[in-house]
């Protein structure tokens, strides 16, 4: 077994930390807030990623860039801090993703589809699910526009108990049955 040593240095610069790492690996750079929430990290491969954070301390977009490529995700959350919107890369490849949520913050749609759409109108290529919920935050339904739906049921104690999908197809539906023991378990010790 071989064994390393990382040697740590450290910077305090105002509200800005800095560590590198010194190895005989690529040296990474991380800065941090006065929270120790991560802002920036780089690599002596020439590899940077910046965060940008809300005052809450959620990530609102992060981006990406080496000597030949760039990326970014940009997100967007509503006032319980809840992930809404989410853009991933640029142009006519960047990717959205929506969601909406109930008045208890489950999420009742999730949509995801090219972000460039013309507005107003749907992409042809994109993939809608819809969340249904029975009280005690048990899933109840689960339809997805690509591959079908999902029927759960539970038990009185709220453990999952039978899930049943419907294939989009109309293929023969598959069901899984689960029998849990008396502290909700459904797994055996052989």
């Amino acid at each position: 077994m071989q064994h390393h040593r990382f040697p740590i240095q450290r910077w305090s610069t105002g509200v800005w930390m800095l560590f590198i790492l010194l190895t005989a690996f690529p040296a990474l750079a991380s800065a941090y807030d006065h929270r120790g929430l991560r802002l920036r990290l780089e690599s002596s491969w020439g590899c940077a990623a910046d965060i940008v954070r809300n005052a809450m301390g959620d990530v609102t977009q992060v981006s990406y860039r080496n000597d030949a490529h760039r990326w970014s995700a940009a997100f967007s959350r509503d006032r319980l801090g809840l992930e809404v919107d989410r853009v991933v890369g640029s142009g006519d490849t960047a990717v959205r993703g929506y969601w909406w949520r109930d008045a208890l913050g489950r999420p009742t749609q999730h949509w995801v589809g090219q972000a460039s759409a013309p507005e107003g109108q749907s992409p042809a290529s994109h993939r809608l699910r819809k969340h249904g919920w029975d009280p005690g935050d048990l899933l109840r339904t689960l339809q997805d526009g690509a591959l079908g739906s999902v029927a759960y049921e539970h038990d009185v104690r709220g453990f999952l108990h039978k899930a049943e999908l419907t294939p989009k197809d109309g293929g023969e539906p598959q069901v899984e049955l689960r029998n849990p023991d008396d502290v909700g378990n459904t797994g055996g010790c052989g």
